[in-house]
């Protein structure tokens, strides 16, 4: 009797089995390599947008839409939103020189707005009294010395202080 050469139902449901069993481990690898592209993603963009100030300091001798000379928060709403359009050089009205300072990429524009990651507004707060020492509002309640200027994402949470990405390595 001749018998082709081929594979039993046994065989083929056990290769089946091993190559199921290696998926299910890899998952947990990709979770975790996509956490840490999304924390070097805000790690560089928390970056830019403090350099992008600093060179907005430089060139206007005061902040973007500074309108007093105290410490002040840009954070979620329409300051937060004026900055980022001022250092993208599309609010000429605080820029009229249209210098762009932020360059943003496609990943980090939710609705034509800049978000880290986590689809959360970057927190930025700066020393408009120009005394170097930034008094931060909760939840990080400290303070710098020596800075004048500090970007935050709130991280993956939203709330846990210790999964900030912070402008200045705590």
């Amino acid at each position: 009797m001749n018998r082709k050469a081929s594979f039993t139902l046994v065989e083929l449901l056990v290769v089946m089995g091993i190559i199921g069993l290696l998926i299910a481990l890899l998952f947990p690898a990709i979770g975790a390599a996509r956490q840490a592209a999304n924390r070097n993603r805000a790690e560089a963009e928390v970056k830019a947008i403090e350099v992008a100030l600093r060179g907005y300091l430089r060139d206007y001798g005061k902040f973007p839409t500074q309108t007093s000379g105290t410490d002040f928060t840009y954070n979620t709403g329409t300051n937060y939103v004026a900055l980022i359009d001022t250092l993208r050089a599309i609010n000429t009205n605080t820029n009229p020189r249209r210098e762009v300072y932020l360059e943003v990429s496609s990943a980090s524009l939710v609705t034509n707005a800049f978000k880290d990651p986590w689809d959360r507004d970057y927190m930025v707060y700066v020393d408009g009294d120009f005394n170097n020492s930034l008094a931060l509002p909760a939840p990080l309640s400290t303070t710098l010395v020596g800075r004048s200027i500090a970007v935050w994402s709130r991280g993956p949470d939203g709330t846990n202080v210790n999964n900030f990405i912070t402008s200045w390595g705590r």
